[in-house]
């Protein structure tokens, strides 16, 4: 009996021996030969239990730049599916990840490092299966950017074998008033992912994963959009699609606020060895309006190329079909532009119509957060009367075209014009009908020139209806602000047809811009 007694005591010991002493220790040396061979050296865990019917690590930590943090692993299995090389379930909680750019590339964290791994492995037709049965992740969080710049999105995961081999996804993300769910498909045997996206997500989140793609890029949002995307993987190579459909979002980008934005975004990409290329933007119909700069504009459609994250094509395009400026309306837009880097974009030509011309410029610069922007506004075949009835509306009127260049710099809200020139094409008509305000240019001009007195009433008379041959303007700086010489030279259509061949100046032409262009605050000249 005592001898019974021993053996049984011995067995005891053993088994506990077993399971107390040379199963964790056998575990915790597989653990670590397998994180080992993933490419995640370093990595470091508390077991907290290890039997013949399941694991249970701790604190598991990558050590990584970009770490990868779970609070807990649970891993269940039987000594008949440990024999089959097999494991039933994984429950991870509290998992911490974070996603952030690296030369170019999306990397989250650890996780670059079994991709590398994973890529370097030659695939075959057959693939390898997955010796598992389900994933469960609950509790956990993704991060996108750095600490002090960081969008943190709650998410729970699901992850099961389907009866045809392959892994369903099902991952719900965001706070509960906007979820975002993602789904898909796994085949570890053909390595083919094919994953699929519907939510509607907060503009904020959108912004801080473009901030994580391109860290120069300053932006932010509210508001939301509705979202989809497809993204399917097979053979090392991949695809994305996605179409982004903001209603009445606001975006601040380098200073600059627009609000009430509308459009229909769609984007596709090539993914291969986790970066991005060969990425389209394509904009549909879009609106927007920017109390900031009191501007609007619809029917907004191009494309933004990107060969890689970091690299644009040269010659972008995009299509405006109004566009609002104080009170100013140009239609028919276009905009060729160049993105050269994240931080500076170069228009290299934009052309609208306006007042049955066109008005058309180009090599203008772009580099939020600095406001200041250089340009010459060319003017071509403009109608005369339209834009006295915007200049000088109830006071002159004619008939004719005009065409011209104006140089500007625009440092909002303030405005300098440097030497410009207007030219109408001769042979048009011209009636000036304010008599006050020609009279007072007239004492001023004659006052100057010394011509008689007495032709004064004779070039007013003329200038109620005038045709003429020669109509030009040259625009200057001075001390009184923008001053406009302007060349008349032709004849009255009326009474005894007085021929004229004179200047008229005209200062202080920054009250009328300012009231036509709608700026609130003062328009300073410079030189």
């Amino acid at each position: 009996m005592r001898r019974a007694l021993v053996a049984l005591g011995a067995i005891g010991l053993l088994l506990a021996a077993g399971r107390f002493v040379v199963i964790p220790m056998i575990i915790r040396r597989q653990l670590a030969a397998a994180l080992a061979g993933a490419g995640m050296e370093g990595t470091s865990f508390e077991l907290h239990r290890a039997s013949l019917w399941g694991t249970e690590l701790r604190q598991i930590s990558s050590g990584n730049a970009d770490p990868l943090r779970v609070d807990r692993i649970e891993v269940g299995y039987s000594p008949v599916s440990l024999w089959h090389g097999r494991i039933n379930t994984i429950r991870i909680e509290g998992l911490k990840l974070v996603v952030a750019q690296h030369s170019g590339r999306l990397e989250a964290g650890p996780l670059r490092a079994v991709l590398s791994h994973s890529a370097a492995v030659p695939t075959s037709t057959t693939g390898t299966d997955w010796p598992l049965e389900s994933i469960d992740v609950v509790s956990s969080e993704m991060s996108f950017g750095p600490a002090e710049d960081r969008i943190v999105l709650p998410f729970d995961a699901n992850i099961h074998r389907a009866a045809d081999g392959g892994f369903v996804l099902k991952l719900i993300g965001g706070d509960g008033a906007k979820p975002i769910a993602i789904s898909g498909r796994f085949d570890p045997r053909t390595r083919a992912v094919d994953i699929t996206f519907d939510s509607t997500v907060d503009a904020g989140v959108i912004c801080g994963i473009a901030r994580v793609v391109q860290p120069s890029l300053a932006i932010s949002g509210t508001g939301s959009l509705k979202a989809s995307a497809q993204f399917r993987f097979a053979d090392g190579k991949g695809n994305i699609q996605t179409r982004l459909e903001p209603a009445n979002m606001s975006i601040g980008i380098g200073g600059t606020n627009v609000e009430g934005i509308q459009a229909v975004l769609n984007m596709t990409g090539n993914f291969a060895s986790n970066a991005l290329s060969n990425l389209k933007l394509t904009i549909e119909q879009a609106k927007l309006n920017s109390a900031q700069f009191d501007l609007s504009c619809d029917g907004i459609s191009g494309s933004l190329v990107l060969l890689d994250l970091s690299r644009p094509d040269d010659r972008q395009r995009v299509a405006v079909k109004r566009l609002n400026i104080g009170n100013s309306e140009l239609t028919d837009g276009e905009i060729v532009f160049q993105l050269e880097d994240w931080r500076s974009l170069l228009i290299q030509q934009t052309s609208w119509k306006w007042l049955g011309g066109t008005v058309s410029s180009g090599d203008i610069r772009i580099s939020p957060p600095s406001r200041k922007i250089a340009l010459t506004l060319a003017v071509q075949a403009i109608d005369l009367h339209s834009l006295l009835e915007l200049l000088a509306s109830g006071r002159a009127s004619g008939e004719g075209r005009v065409s011209g260049a104006i140089p500007m710099t625009i440092d909002w809200p303030h405005v300098a014009f440097g030497h410009g020139e207007l030219r109408a094409v001769p042979g048009g008509q011209l009636s000036i009908t304010d008599a006050a305000l020609l009279e007072q240019t007239l004492d001023q001009t004659i006052a100057t020139t010394g011509q008689d007195q007495g032709m004064k009433q004779r070039i007013i008379e003329a200038l109620k209806e005038f045709q003429y041959s020669v109509l030009n303007a040259d625009l200057n700086n001075g001390e009184n602000g923008l001053t406009a010489k302007i060349k008349i030279a032709g004849q009255g259509k009326q009474g005894q047809k007085q021929p004229l061949d004179l200047e008229l100046r005209i200062s202080g032409l920054d009250n009328l811009l300012r009231g036509y262009l709608g700026i609130r605050q003062k328009i300073q000249s410079g030189n």
